[in-house]
């Protein structure tokens, strides 16, 4: 199918590289989809080929019910389009609308976590490593099924023992090995500890040294001990109470050692989900995240009204600043 296939209905997002995502709808009558656009001349060599790894990633592993829907791609009038099933909007949106303290429900907790690790465990199955694991990069559908998106940064590995060498994800939920990969390299053990944080941060409402300037953030996960959900790291954040297992869970992700990490497959086993292994259900979860959540469209939008007005804001800051009359010498 081509750009005359499909109806853009609204605006649903965007992002690096001056990307666009959009809600549209394919004129065969099929539904909806979602359609991120890219414009090349914009883009560098590097992006390119960052872009050119995301396309292959999704096509690699979209038969996963837990990953993105990769339907198709094409270059229409020099702009990338890349077409996916719809989603509702990301576990962040969900975190910033409806829970920003975070998710007190731990059921429902268990419920996203034991799909994202899923597809987790599906993606290292194929030798991929994500490298971009939280809750940003999570989606979930109208049915409250999650989704793993965004293989931007993914890498394929060639054996199940190789290693990678080169810095690659989003700071506060990268692994310490990752930050020094020079040193003895990094494999899928780093979505691992990814996973590890992005169950604080579900917790929570955000990640641990969320405040911290990045080279703050290097030091803190690279140096000190481990967070964990007692001693979570996450500025001004309430204290709360976890069942032992979910602990457990976020403990045996988040250890300094890799080899002591156990694979996202292992975690599946972990007891924190038995229940969720027993009924193989995550009934509930639909209305934990889709109940009084705004349309993603009209979310995007008061996303950058917000962005209007904090810029609004600042040039006025700067303004009066430079107005403000110099003392003499």
């Amino acid at each position: 199918m081509d750009a005359d296939g499909y109806h853009i209905v609204e605006q649903i997002g965007d992002g690096m590289n001056s990307n666009k995502v959009y809600k549209a709808e394919c004129k065969d009558g099929s539904g909806c989809v979602a359609i991120k656009q890219i414009d090349l001349s914009q883009q560098s060599k590097t992006t390119k080929d960052k872009i050119s790894r995301e396309v292959q990633g999704m096509s690699v592993v979209s038969e996963s019910e837990f990953v993105v829907n990769f339907l198709c791609s094409f270059v229409f009038e020099n702009t990338l389009w890349i077409v996916m099933d719809l989603n509702e909007g990301s576990l962040c949106d969900v975190l910033k609308w409806k829970y920003p303290l975070g998710i007190n429900d731990e059921n429902v907790i268990c419920s996203i976590l034991h799909q994202t690790l899923r597809g987790v465990a599906f993606l290292h199955e194929r030798n991929i490593i994500h490298r971009d694991i939280k809750a940003g990069n999570i989606l979930f559908n109208r049915e409250g099924k999650i989704r793993i998106a965004d293989f931007g940064v993914s890498a394929i590995l060639s054996t199940n023992d190789e290693k990678r060498t080169t810095m690659a994800g989003t700071w506060h939920w990268m692994a310490p090995e990752v930050f020094y990969p020079e040193d003895c390299g990094y494999d899928f053990k780093a979505d691992v500890w990814s996973v590890g944080i992005t169950c604080i941060e579900l917790a929570y409402g955000t990640a641990p040294y969320s405040k911290a300037r990045p080279n703050q953030v290097i030091v803190y996960i690279t140096k000190n001990p481990p967070p964990n959900l007692d001693n979570h790291c996450v500025p001004d954040a309430t204290a709360k109470k976890f069942s032992t297992p979910f602990k457990d869970l976020v403990e045996k992700c988040l250890q300094m050692d890799p080899d002591k990490r156990p694979t996202a497959a292992k975690l599946l086993n972990n007891k924190f989900f038995k229940h969720t292994l027993k009924s193989n259900s995550y009934d509930g979860l639909k209305g934990a995240l889709l109940e009084g959540l705004p349309p993603i469209g009209e979310r995007f939008r008061s996303q950058q009204q917000s962005r209007k007005e904090k810029l609004k804001i600042k040039l006025a800051a700067e303004d009066v600043v430079d107005k403000k009359p110099r003392k003499k010498s």
